[in-house]
């Protein structure tokens, strides 16, 4: 509102309403309305491109076209009936009004331009370049509009304070798994994947339930093995880790994240585990092994604190 009372103001003088064939002269104490907004945009408009463009109004005026070394050449302006210099085109058939059709042409550095690039940057509430961009073209084709816009922007204050560079957290070091040499599948991460469908059978009326993928991946290699799940069930990932082992080796370490099924497996296989260590397990198996020495079974148990007696799933 402030730009168009200074504009007003401005145009109380004689001199500038001759200057800019303003015929009416505008009240000095009242409300503006829409067509004195209207008249006093069209008048401006008129003098800046009469003062930017003064060669391109002259070969217009008289060949009807512009010099082909002109920057306005490849936008085939014309002029219209209030003297306003469009940009020409293929949209005479469109259903857009006017202003849409033939854009008017501003130049890339004036303050008219400034001052219609912060009316339109505040009325749409700070919008980035590209949107302000695409709001003024729907009436202005600046010249250079994307990096004049992107100049004025980077000037706001606001726009600056609410789009500054925030912090980042810096990431700690990688685990030593992930950085240190072994063979694949030697430590490798798990997770699910999902959900699918699966279908049961074959031929018309198939059924087909729901099913998740268990993706284990290797630190040292990132190689990826792919194991197809029934459910989200304790004993449905014992079944495809046991697959795994068959088929990759024995792991040193599994590392998944808090999932029910992931907490209930480790509780499983901790159990499982600790029934191997027992004293009155290893004296039965021991037992079982003297008796079938005598085909030829050589038996060796190995110390409970050996690290390497067995397979342990880790959870971290």
């Amino acid at each position: 509102m402030a730009y168009w009372l200074l504009l007003r103001s401005i145009l109380q003088f004689k001199v500038i309403q001759k200057k800019l064939d303003i015929i009416t002269p505008l009240p000095a104490f009242s409300l503006l309305s829409t067509h004195e907004i209207k008249t006093v945009t069209t008048s401006f408009v008129r003098w800046v491109q009469q003062v930017e463009f003064a060669k391109e109004f002259k070969s217009l005026k008289t060949s009807k076209s512009v010099n082909g070394c002109s920057k306005l050449s490849s936008l085939f302006p014309f002029i219209d009936g209030d003297g306003i210099l469009r940009v020409g085109g293929r949209l005479h058939n469109s259903l857009c009004n006017f202003d849409a059709q033939h854009l008017v042409i501003l130049p890339k550095k004036h303050l008219i331009t400034s001052l219609l690039i912060d009316q339109y940057h505040k009325r749409y509430l700070h919008p980035g370049p590209t949107l302000l961009l695409s709001i003024m073209r729907q009436r202005y084709w600046i010249i250079g509009g994307r990096s004049t816009i992107r100049h004025y922007i980077y000037k706001c204050l606001n726009c600056f304070r609410l789009k500054r560079i925030k912090q980042q957290q810096l990431m700690g070091s990688l685990p030593e798994k992930r950085l240190h040499p072994s063979r694949p599948f030697l430590h490798c991460g798990v997770d699910y994947a999902g959900l699918i469908k699966i279908r049961l059978n074959k031929g018309r009326g198939a059924k087909t339930s729901k099913g998740y993928i268990a993706l284990y991946v290797c630190f040292s290699t990132k190689a990826i093995h792919v194991e197809m799940v029934s459910d989200l069930t304790t004993d449905a990932f014992i079944a495809s880790l046991k697959r795994f082992i068959l088929r990759r080796g024995i792991p040193a370490g599994i590392y998944s994240d808090n999932g029910t099924n992931f907490i209930g497996a480790k509780r499983k296989l901790s159990e499982l585990y600790k029934m191997v260590l027992s004293t009155d397990f290893n004296n039965i198996l021991s037992t079982f092994l003297s008796k079938t020495s005598a085909s030829g079974t050589s038996s060796r148990l190995f110390h409970p604190t050996l690290a390497d007696c067995g397979s342990q799933v880790s959870k971290q």
